[in-house]
């Protein structure tokens, strides 16, 4: 078994390779096994991606040598979840460097930031579903031997896209109180409808402490409908189930002055949050 995060692997009998697939990651099952009277120098081999390290993960167990040659090198075209498209060329490692874990052991590895660069240019979005597919391949001197497989994709954490949020606010005087719009626009490559919650937290920069205990206050995506709080205070979403969660957060002459960070974030019905995006306010 080999756990991606842990430096010290365990290799179970027939150095059959096990992954532990956490929820949120791609995974698949490898190929169906060779005919009996077919020779391949190509073993069991995982895909997984990485959510919250952003980054992809291969490996692919090999013989060393085929009918008299020896292995030079092993390759992985990646083509995303578009087949059509030109496939990207990443190359494995087998001496403890760049994601493998230990050198010489035949079991060829990379982890690669899933981020577009001079080797990854299919990154995975937040938007991709269905399957992502893959070619192995192995250099024996002139012989080239290949594996293909396609990978399902797994359930993806919530994205956050883009908040709407004012850089300063302004206290009314009087007995009165203002309403601030907040919108937080999400989206989930699981469909709209697996996101859970999206909410935010309100931290108080220079007292060091969060408002509502630290809890987070809910936004909606209801349409403006619903009553949340008296007198008759409503949302203030435009559109139900639009992906734009929204929140009237009132202000009073006694709410305290300073500067906040707002703490946006998301959850889906799998229990993956989304990453954080910090806005900072002042109350004035």
């Amino acid at each position: 078994m080999i756990d991606w995060n842990n430096n010290t692997p365990y290799f179970s009998g027939m150095r059959k390779i096990a992954m532990i697939i956490i929820a949120g990651l791609f995974w698949g099952c490898p190929g169906s096994d060779p005919e009996p009277d077919q020779v391949v120098p190509l073993g069991d081999y995982t895909f997984i991606y990485l959510q919250n390290d952003n980054k992809l993960a291969f490996s692919i167990d090999t013989e060393p040598n085929f009918e008299g040659n020896p292995l030079s090198s092993v390759r992985v075209y990646w083509y995303g979840v578009d087949t059509t498209q030109i496939p990207d060329t990443i190359r494995l490692y087998d001496d403890g460097t760049n994601g493998d874990i230990i050198g010489t052991d035949d079991i060829w590895m990379r982890k690669i930031s899933n981020s577009v660069s001079s080797e990854l240019s299919h990154p995975v979005s937040s938007s991709d579903s269905g399957k992502v597919f893959i070619t192995y391949y192995a250099q024996y001197n002139t012989l080239m031997k290949t594996v293909t497989d396609s990978f399902h994709l797994g359930n993806l954490k919530p994205y956050i896209l883009n908040i709407s949020v004012p850089d300063t606010i302004v206290r009314p005087s009087g007995n009165g109180f203002n309403l601030v719009q907040l919108n937080c626009k999400v989206s989930d490559a699981n469909g709209l409808d697996d996101i859970k919650w999206v909410g935010f937290r309100s931290y108080h920069t220079v007292l060091d402490s969060f408002f509502n205990n630290g809890n987070y206050i809910y936004m909606y995506d209801d349409g403006g409908t619903i009553i949340l709080y008296e007198p008759n205070i409503k949302s203030g979403d435009v559109t139900a189930n639009d992906g734009i969660y929204s929140f009237q957060a009132p202000l009073s002459s006694a709410s305290t002055a300073g500067i906040y960070d707002w703490i946006f974030e998301a959850q889906d019905f799998q229990f993956e949050y989304s990453d954080t995006i910090t806005h900072r306010i002042v109350v004035q």
